[in-house]
């Protein structure tokens, strides 16, 4: 059985999709959220196989909507005082996805630099850390419990 529509084994549109869009404002808001409003749209199964979702965080808002009911498409929006970034498939880049920089009336696009595949990188870092080849250069321990935390908080916020 497919992970994604089992109730038994924490299946659902929110843990499996949900954590890449609250993991990104939990690094760039630098907290968990402190107030969440959401709605989900059941599966038969008893997952959410849709939820729609604003998380307040101490210096931002994010938005979000994420499901397995509609065809594949992933984006990224940060909005700022001085502009906005847009970025094409941002938690699993290819080689054709770009990032836009507006600045008032100026816009730039990136390329995105490596087509390898997005975890390979850090697969070979973890391995060479393993060797003692390499230092850790990053450790999720202070990213972990505000992700979790918001996630369980957008989860318990929409309407039973």
């Amino acid at each position: 059985p497919n992970i994604r529509w089992g109730p038994q084994l924490g299946g659902g549109a929110l843990y499996d999709l949900g954590c890449y869009p609250i993991h990104l404002a939990t690094l760039l808001f630098g907290a968990g959220a402190t107030a969440a409003r959401a709605t989900m749209r059941p599966d038969p199964s008893g997952v959410d196989a849709e939820v729609t979702a604003t998380a307040d965080f101490p210096t931002g808002t994010l938005t979000f909507h994420v499901g397995f009911l509609r065809p594949y498409d992933t984006f990224t929006r940060l909005v700022g005082d001085a502009g906005s970034i847009w970025m094409t498939n941002p938690f699993h880049p290819e080689a054709h996805d770009r990032a836009f920089l507006q600045r008032g009336d100026a816009l730039t696009i990136h390329q995105h630099p490596d087509p390898e595949p997005s975890f390979a990188g850090a697969l070979r870092h973890i391995q060479a850390v393993l060797r003692g080849e390499e230092a850790p250069r990053w450790t999720a321990v202070e990213t972990a419990r505000p992700t979790a935390a918001t996630l369980e908080l957008v989860r318990r916020s929409w309407p039973t």
